[in-house]
């Protein structure tokens, strides 16, 4: 077992694919993609991502809704966010106990994209329920999902995945926390610059496992 720690989401994880299934990890076109897709659907106001990394996401919803902000357990990933908006980001580990950004703060959505699976068992249960604190309305989480008869494994490079569940498994989590569990779902997500009439597949982005929350 990996001993999950801020430190292991280094440089060497984000850029090198040593540690992981990324490599020289930037601004790609999905992300401004996504953050599109995601405010036509919801029409959100005010965004929390929260294992954003180095927040491209977060700076697409900041041209999109009127607050915007982004969180990581990782330095590294922090301290490259881009520079013009980098006073949107937080560096902070989102499954501690009594966290004051969470009793400080409220988001008609928030989005935790592939970072449940990083997160040991026993913090688990107290970063569902910080996610739960945190929105006023909406929360869409992706991760990986492994069926009961699998193997614990995701068949990827990256240790640091010490959380695969079923779909069961998530969707009794989030409702023991007080979410309305909405379904999961996968999304084909527009490629904006090449999207054309005739929306052959290759003019999406096919996101898996994307579980969709409401707050009661």
């Amino acid at each position: 077992m990996v001993d999950i720690t801020a430190d292991y989401f280094d440089e060497d994880y984000y850029e090198k694919g040593t540690k992981s299934n990324y490599k020289n990890y930037g601004d790609f076109p999905f992300f401004k993609d996504f953050a599109y897709f995601v405010w036509k659907r919801f029409l959100p106001r005010e965004v929390l991502e929260v294992g954003c990394a180095k927040g491209f996401i977060i700076k697409w919803m900041s041209r999109l809704c009127d607050n915007a902000v982004g969180i990581d357990i990782s330095k590294y990933a922090i301290d490259n966010v881009p520079k013009e908006i980098s006073h949107l980001f937080h560096c902070l580990d989102f499954s501690e106990k009594d966290l004051m950004f969470v009793e400080n703060n409220s988001f008609d959505l928030v989005i935790c994209l592939e970072t449940l699976e990083h997160v040991p068992e026993d913090k688990m249960e107290q970063f569902i329920t910080n996610l739960y604190d945190s929105t006023d309305e909406w929360c869409i989480v992706s991760t990986p999902i492994v069926p009961k008869d699998h193997a614990p494994n995701d068949d990827g490079l990256d240790r640091s995945h010490v959380s695969l569940h079923d779909v069961d498994y998530w969707c009794n989590a989030f409702k023991k926390a007080g979410f309305e569990f909405l379904g999961c779902e996968n999304w084909n997500i527009p490629k904006v610059e090449n999207f054309n009439v005739e929306g052959k597949e290759d003019d999406f982005w096919l996101i898996k496992n994307v579980m969709v929350m409401r707050k009661k």
